[in-house]
């Protein structure tokens, strides 16, 4: 985070919030060049992702952020802008959307190998009970116990180490999703 966001961004006098500017040459550089579609629903452009992340990222979580963009070389088009913030909106529901199916499949299979971490050490207890001890068969108990044990570490791997860097994710976007959008006009 960098520690002088106060000094970088402006903030709204009538909300607190800081004030992440966008300078566009016009409405057309907010999406992705190669996007060429006619939908209401055109990429973004990557770029401007980046750089939106990055900025929300400088910003403290405590503090409120709203989206400025100044369109430098067009009219005032409410069409435009309404078709600018439908693919904004879009975009962060989609990567939230991605982000929660992402962690129903890591929980999914975090439940998966703990369920195999069980069975094993469960099946290693039991054959540990029943077979007579010699060398082959303490050397497959063993390595059914190791495989227990490590199905079971990287269970908790995934549920507790693996998914920080997640969640800053998700919450980048839902606070980006929410964030207000403002237009200027230069030429006005």
């Amino acid at each position: 985070m960098y520690e002088d966001y106060k000094q970088v961004y402006d903030a709204d006098p009538a909300t607190g919030e800081y004030i992440i500017d966008v300078k566009l040459d016009r409405f057309f550089d907010f999406y992705h060049p190669w996007d060429n579609s006619k939908f209401d629903r055109r990429d973004m452009h990557p770029e401007l992702i980046n750089y939106l992340e990055d900025c929300s990222k400088e910003i403290p979580f405590s503090e409120g952020i709203a989206v400025r963009f100044e369109i430098e070389s067009e009219e005032k088009s409410t069409e435009q802008e309404q078709k600018l913030e439908q693919s904004f909106r879009y975009y962060f529901r989609y990567l939230i959307r991605t982000y929660k199916e992402r962690r129903k499949r890591e929980y999914r299979h975090t439940a998966f190998l703990a369920v195999l971490a069980l069975v094993l050490l469960f099946i290693a207890n039991i054959v540990d009970a029943f077979l007579t001890k010699n060398a082959f068969s303490l050397t497959v108990i063993e390595g059914i116990f190791v495989g227990g044990w490590v199905f079971m570490w990287e269970a908790v791997y995934a549920l507790g180490f693996h998914r920080p860097g997640e969640r800053q994710k998700m919450k980048e976007a839902v606070r980006l999703l929410e964030a207000p959008l403002s237009f200027v006009y230069p030429s006005e």
